[in-house]
């Protein structure tokens, strides 16, 4: 119900209850209603009883239904007017109040802070309001007058904020303000670098303090005395300090400045400095001081060696030096107290003295060419043990047939005997004892022939007992086939003596038989069986000596292809020998002609008979055609591959044409070409092009008045060549060709 409504309403429930008292009631549909059905109440006519067709003044018939009679009761303002103040103006209940107001449904703004007019003008309980219920709205930066105030700067609800600039620091150091519609920070940066002042100054927690210091990381000198700046700056509780823990240095002799003091000496901390020293001499002993000179450390020595003589001093400083090592007589030659006069020892110090450490005792002059004991009066060998003793000369055996003497510094022996030869007797003729009996005899390893028949020489001759034998015992050598003299008797003929000579065997044939006898010929057991091949008949006998060539086999017949007892002419068996006669293998019976394309019973026909299902059976290039009755062309396609090995006819040469118009006569024909696939593409039914050859009729493929004529005939009426008809309608006769 709409508000309009509902406020007449009322207002009728007021004018009934209070003008006409309980005269008024609600029906079941809610409508105020005349209860006594007569003249309400006391005055006006109910035109739903008395039929009267008008109301009284103040009373409306607010349905149209005259049988509720006048059931609305108003009193219209004196212009009629329906204006805005909860009150039938025009006394019709369906005029909603307030729809003569002229600011009705204008564009209004609400109670808000903006002035953009988003509501319009509505009349609610008697009063004109704006039903705009957005909101305030926001001055956003996007150069729009989003709150309809001209006078509100663009972003005004935006700006003011604040912001960090495009600086390198992180502190907000402007605001945001609007520019051409676009947010931006004012921050005109210059916030100071992150110094060592315990202050974050870049706005930024995680940068280090003092992380931009220009004092960071810088040399710096500890708390010690050198003057080196062997530490670094770093920034600690918002202060710079030095990480030098490495103490003091010393200024030592090296020729740099240790200690960074230029005015400090070179090496005057240097703990060296004025210890005593030994200078460039042998000795040992310190007898200078240390000074610093020119970047090291020089000894002032300059006392020279110190020798160490033989005196029971330490003279040149060094513990370990033996007394008297650089003594001037150390090491000099000298002679014992022994009968030569040779100096074999020297000088040594013992107990602080030189003494003679020659003890080699008296030297004996022996025959070597030298003054052995140093007296240029003895004759050299004079004392040679060896002198006069029994020796060998310079010969093979060691018979001592001579005696030594003293020549040109060295023994010789005057043995001039010659070489005792050992020859086998029994007796040391070379007076070496560990020399074998016979051992130089000449005989010795003579080739020689044992007591064997043959005469070769496989032994040699050897000592023993005093006398030479010979130690062949191979035996007697057998006379081979082999063009080698074995028994070493040139009379004897080569494999006098072979077990494989004179036996029977078989010459280079091939049959297996034993014509022959083995021979030694040309150093090589050989066959003399020249008889040639000897033939395997069907005979029953094994004329080539081998078991497991069957009878017959060198028959020319035998192998061969052969047709049985038979009614057809196929050679499906093989020629073979049985019991001594030629015999055929084929057993398979007779072979009967077929409709399939195949010559069956191998009589140079195909399908010969009326073996097709009545068609004429005919020859040509050695493929069978099949001349049958009449179909449709599918129908025909579908008949010869059901004869098996066919299709529809396929002619592709002037000869294959010829034969064809020759069969047909004047008859019409369909053969496999076709152009059912794509027009003007012609095919064989086996689905090949149809190739370089074609006879068609002048005029012909047409596919005359568009009917389909998709297959094609051999037309006998015009000597056989070719025209296309419909292949589903028109029916011919029908040639099959065997694949």
């Amino acid at each position: 119900m709409s508000r309009a409504s509902s406020r007449a309403l009322v207002q009728l429930a007021l004018a009934c209850g209070f003008l006409f008292s309980s005269s008024c009631s609600l029906d079941r549909r809610g409508r105020f209603v005349d209860a006594d059905t007569g003249p309400a109440p006391d005055a006006g006519v109910d035109s739903a009883t008395d039929g009267s067709s008008g109301c009284p003044p103040g009373r409306v018939d607010a349905n149209g239904d005259p049988r509720d009679g006048c059931e609305y009761v108003c009193t219209p303002s004196a212009s009629r007017e329906e204006i805005c103040d909860g009150l039938d103006n025009d006394c019709d209940p369906t005029t909603l109040d307030g729809v003569g107001e002229s600011t009705l449904g204008d564009a209004c703004d609400g109670d808000d802070s903006d002035l953009c007019q988003e509501g319009s003008v509505v009349c609610t309980d008697g009063a004109l309001i704006c039903d705009d219920t957005t909101g305030d709205a926001r001055e956003l930066c996007n150069s729009v007058d989003d709150d309809c105030d001209p006078s509100t700067p663009d972003g005004a609800d935006e700006v003011g904020v604040g912001c960090d600039g495009d600086d390198p620091d992180s502190c907000a150091g402007g605001l945001t303000v609007c520019v051409d519609g676009a947010i931006q920070c004012d921050d005109p940066g210059g916030a100071g670098p992150e110094i060592c002042d315990g202050i974050d100054n870049d706005c930024d927690p995680s940068t280090p303090d003092g992380s931009a210091d220009p004092m960071l990381g810088d040399a710096c000198d500890g708390p010690d005395a050198d003057l080196c700046a062997e530490g670094t700056l770093a920034c600690v509780s918002g202060s710079m300090s030095c990480d030098d823990l490495t103490g003091d240095i010393a200024d030592v002799c090296d020729g740099a400045d240790n200690d960074c003091n230029p005015a400090t000496p070179d090496g005057s901390a240097d703990p060296m400095l004025g210890a005593t020293c030994d200078g460039p001499d042998a000795d040992l002993c310190a007898e200078g001081t240390l000074s610093c000179v020119s970047g090291s450390m020089s000894c002032d020595d300059a006392t020279g060696d110190n020798l160490e003589i033989c005196n029971g001093l330490d003279d040149d400083c060094r513990p370990g030096t033996a007394d008297g090592s650089a003594d001037p007589m150390l090491g000099v030659t000298c002679d014992g107290p022994d009968a030569d006069l040779c100096k074999e020892g020297a000088f040594v110090c013992r107990g602080g003295s030189m003494s003679c450490d020659d003890a080699t005792g008296d030297n004996l002059d022996v025959c070597n060419g030298l003054d052995d004991d140093c007296r240029p009066g003895t004759a050299d060998g004079s004392a040679d043990p060896m002198l006069g003793a029994a020796c060998d000369g310079p010969d093979a055996d060691l018979c001592k047939e001579g005696t030594l003497s003293c020549v040109s510094a060295s023994l010789s022996c005057n043995d001039t005997t010659g070489d005792n030869l050992d020859v086998c007797n029994g007796a040391d003729d070379d007076c070496r004892p560990g020399t074998a009996d016979g051992s130089a005899d000449p005989m010795l390893g003579v080739a020689c022939d044992g007591a064997d028949a043959d005469l070769c020489k496989e032994g040699g001759f050897v000592c023993s007992g005093g006398g030479l034998s010979c130690d062949d015992v191979t035996g007697s050598n057998l006379e081979l086939c082999d063009g080698v003299d074995n028994d070493c008797r040139p009379s004897t003929p080569d494999g006098a003596d072979d077990t494989l000579v004179g036996l029977a065997c078989d010459g280079p044939d091939s049959d297996a038989c034993k014509e022959g006898v083995s021979i030694c010929a040309s150093g090589a057991v050989a066959c003399n069986d020249t008889t040639g091949d000897t033939l395997d008949v069907c005979n029953g006998l094994d004329d080539d000596c081998n078991s497991i060539t069957p009878d017959g086999s060198d028959e020319i017949w035998y192998g061969t292809a052969c047709d049985g007892p038979d009614a057809d002419f196929c050679m499906e068996g093989s020629f073979g020998c049985t019991s001594s006669m030629q015999v055929c293998s084929d057993a398979t019976g007779d072979s009967v002609e077929v409709c399939n394309g195949v010559d069956d019973d191998c009589d140079g026909s195909i399908d010969e008979g009326d073996v097709c299902s009545g068609c004429t059976t005919r020859q040509y290039a050695g493929h069978g055609y099949l001349f049958c009755g009449s179909n449709t062309w599918p129908n025909a396609e579908s008949a010869c591959t059901g004869f098996g090995s066919y299709r529809l006819a396929k002619i592709t040469s002037s000869g294959e044409q010829s034969f064809v118009a020759g069969v047909i006569g004047t008859t019409t024909h369909w053969i496999g070409l076709n152009d059912r696939g794509t027009e003007g593409t012609f095919l064989w039914s086996d689905g090949s092009a149809q190739g370089p050859y074609s006879s068609w009729q002048s005029g012909q493929p047409n596919d005359w008045g568009g009917l389909g004529q998709d297959c094609i005939v051999v037309d006998g009426g015009s000597g056989g060549n070719w025209n296309d008809r419909n292949c589903d309608v028109n029916s011919f006769r029908f040639i099959c060709e065997s694949l």
